[in-house]
């Protein structure tokens, strides 16, 4: 487990002593939902991005790969709803916004005029980042540290979580 920079809590009960991470419950509670999501057809393939970042994170391995796997994870359940599961187009190499174009044309993310443009600023921003953390030297990121790659892994992993909730419902 990564320990640098944070805050235990002691939990005494029963004669043992439990070491909590403070913080950590928020990114714990997220994954589980991520997990179970994965656990389900057809998510598995479309997480495995998540989870490989996940790994890397709780291996200490804070590099260019997190966020690289973040966003690839992001794209794949975008495809496995617009190209696999709906057929709405064949097409794979699109850019994530003309997928979320197609979920809000089908109702699938209602998007109001405020959400819209965050969620595409959002995306946007992850392949900005993605962008920085490739392999050209010029447009790296100057850092990968523990505190940026919690960041990343919570927003996408919540944003993940929305989006297929957002289709299971439309689905039903």
């Amino acid at each position: 487990m990564i320990t640098e920079g944070l805050l235990w809590e002691i939990e005494n009960g029963r004669g043992t002593i439990r070491f909590q991470p403070l913080e950590s419950e928020a990114m714990e509670s997220m994954d589980k939902k991520v997990q179970a999501l994965a656990e389900e057809e057809p998510w598995g393939d479309a997480l495995k991005g998540y989870n490989d970042a996940f790994e890397r994170y709780l291996a200490g391995d804070f590099d260019e790969l997190i966020p690289k796997k973040l966003y690839n994870s992001i794209e794949e359940v975008l495809k496995t709803i617009c190209v696999d599961l709906e057929r709405w187009t064949d097409d794979r190499d699109m850019s994530h916004a003309k997928y979320l174009d197609l979920l809000n044309e089908h109702d699938v993310y209602s998007a109001n005029g405020i959400t819209a443009p965050e969620t595409g600023s959002l995306l946007d921003s992850l392949e900005k980042m993605v962008n920085k953390v490739g392999y050209d030297r010029k447009q790296r990121h100057a850092y990968h540290d523990r505190a940026y790659c919690t960041l990343l892994i919570h927003q996408v992993g919540a944003y993940l979580y929305f989006l297929i909730g957002r289709y299971d419902d439309y689905s039903s």
